[in-house]
């Protein structure tokens, strides 16, 4: 809990914009009930050149690569951060719940400093 702790003040203290906070720079960038959209709306890959769209998952996909270190890195930190909350379901699942916002997702990438 520590690390998470550290790194959340890291991101606070720079206040530099991550990776996924660039991707996700405008409601209009963030989808749910899937990793990437293009500009129809279509379901894509993350990394899909017509992707302009992400949920949280996917934008952090497009950022660190799947299956990399750091996106592993990150996803833990997202999930230490649900973890905390009391939110058990995952960071897929707590993209996608009915009633999410934008502004609440935004704020848990610059939390967690991905």
């Amino acid at each position: 809990m520590k690390e998470i702790r550290e790194d959340r003040m890291q991101a606070e203290l720079t206040d530099r914009p991550t990776p996924a906070a660039l991707l996700l720079s405008d409601p209009s960038r963030w989808t749910r009930k899937a990793d990437a959209r293009d500009a129809r709306g279509h379901a894509v890959t993350p990394r899909d050149l017509t992707a302009c769209a992400w949920c949280l998952h996917g934008a952090m996909r497009r950022c660190y690569g799947y299956g990399t270190s750091e996106f592993f890195a990150a996803a833990a930190r997202v999930e230490q951060l649900l973890d905390a909350r009391r939110y058990r379901g995952g960071l897929i699942a707590w993209n996608d719940v009915t009633g999410r916002t934008y502004d609440e997702v935004r704020d848990l990438v610059r939390r967690a400093g991905v």
